[in-house]
């Protein structure tokens, strides 16, 4: 599926990924996917679980997106997220992944772009829960360009969580001015 420049929004969900549940291959070339709230995983997006779902973002913004779950933006479970560009901002998880969420057999390439501005209310009381304001991961990670910056998380990981899995780093991905939050 290609997406230009459209605009999903406003959706309200009991079912993971409010706006954009993949399973297949997404390219987003440009448009928004904002306000979208869902009680499950992915406010916004959630790649499906399956190893050959792909979403490519090449740009246009995720934003404003909300879940009760994890992945307020984007919550990638078995499949790919690539990002390329765009922007993934203001969107908030009241567990971990602000706004990206990898789950552990997941991958997600950030290779340009913006994530700013996330947030993960996850509590430091509950020991399962771990925070991850911009990213959370516990499963493949590459981060090779790309901002992550302004993210706020109320337990670890303000800007980047890493539980387990992998992480690569390369290039010059910047990953700064990502703050604790008192919530």
């Amino acid at each position: 599926f290609n997406f230009y420049n459209g605009r999903l929004r406003d959706t309200k969900s009991k079912a993971d990924g409010a706006a954009v549940y993949n399973t297949g291959t997404f390219n987003m070339y440009g448009g928004t996917i904002s306000n979208n709230t869902t009680t499950g995983s992915g406010g916004g997006v959630i790649v499906g679980a399956d190893r050959d779902n792909i979403f490519n973002m090449y740009d246009g913004t995720i934003s404003g997106n909300t879940t009760s779950g994890s992945g307020g933006g984007v919550f990638v479970d078995y499949g790919t997220f690539n990002m390329y560009g765009g922007t993934i901002t203001g969107n908030s998880a009241n567990v971990e992944g602000g706004g990206v969420f990898v789950n552990g057999y997941g991958t997600f390439n950030l290779q340009d772009g913006t994530i700013s501005n996330n947030k993960s209310t996850a509590s430091k009381n509950i020991s399962y829960q771990y925070g991850g304001g911009g990213v959370y991961s516990n499963g493949h990670l590459y981060l090779s360009g790309g901002t992550i910056t302004g993210n706020t998380a109320t337990a670890d990981g303000n800007g980047v969580f890493v539980r387990s899995g992998s992480v690569t780093l390369s290039r010059n991905v910047q990953i700064k001015d990502n703050t604790q939050s008192n919530l």
